[in-house]
């Protein structure tokens, strides 16, 4: 799996699993800390993703905003490619 890959799948699991009623789909560049997108329940189970996803945990001072604002960030930000 590419990062383009791994953001499609996140996409996906943000759109399929975590998004609440009838809120707009999430995209690449959908920011997730602002309207509805998410509630602070959804980040945890899709930190608990994307730590599955690239076979590591995420040390705590890496959980800040600016990686986490969108999905092609999140990508960028931990996608490691191997």
């Amino acid at each position: 799996m590419n990062r383009d890959e791994f953001t499609e799948r996140l996409i996906a699991y943000v759109n399929d699993e975590l998004r609440e009623g009838d809120t707009p789909p999430v995209e690449a560049d959908t920011d997730l800390f602002t309207g509805e997108a998410l509630d602070s329940l959804s980040l945890i189970h899709l930190l608990a993703f994307i730590e599955l996803a690239i076979g590591s945990t995420i040390p705590d001072e890496d959980i800040v905003m600016d990686r986490f604002a969108t999905p092609g960030k999140i990508a960028i930000s931990f996608w490691s490619g191997e």
